[in-house]
């Protein structure tokens, strides 16, 4: 009798395995599925960051002049110091952590892909410090 249940499980089984299984209603207007999420394509690339201010320590013999390379009057806020070569004069550069900057000045220590961000004093410079392998991106609009 034992052998008879058990033949008859693995009849009903197997049985059950013949059936196709329903496939599942997926509406594509519905589904978060074929809805693409946006993706920003804009390049990123790694730089090193440091602060600086218009101070005779950070400027030395240009601190007198009050310009920067580009003849603009720096701003706390809006200002850095990259190499031109690699980002002209009104980049501007998304960084994390210190917002949307724009390229006016250069400096004799900032070569390839290290910047410098200009601050109102030279305690917030400092403290500021060196900043290591930021993810920066170009801003979405031009600046004329």
């Amino acid at each position: 009798m034992k052998h008879v249940v058990t033949f008859a499980v693995a009849i009903m089984a197997l049985q059950s395995f013949e059936k196709p299984l329903p496939k599942p209603h997926i509406d594509p207007h519905d589904s978060k599925i074929f809805q693409p999420e946006a993706f920003d394509y804009t390049p990123r690339f790694f730089i090193h960051a440091t602060g600086y201010c218009s101070c005779p320590v950070c400027c030395g013999k240009w601190a007198k002049y009050q310009r920067t390379a580009s003849g603009t009057i720096p701003e706390a806020g809006v200002t850095i110091a990259a190499d031109k070569n690699i980002f002209p004069f009104k980049t501007c550069l998304d960084i994390p952590k210190i917002g949307e900057r724009i390229v006016e000045d250069t400096g004799s220590a900032i070569r390839m892909f290290r910047i410098d961000v200009f601050f109102s004093d030279h305690q917030t410079a400092v403290v500021f410090g060196f900043q290591r392998d930021l993810l920066v991106r170009f801003c979405d609009e031009e600046i004329l």
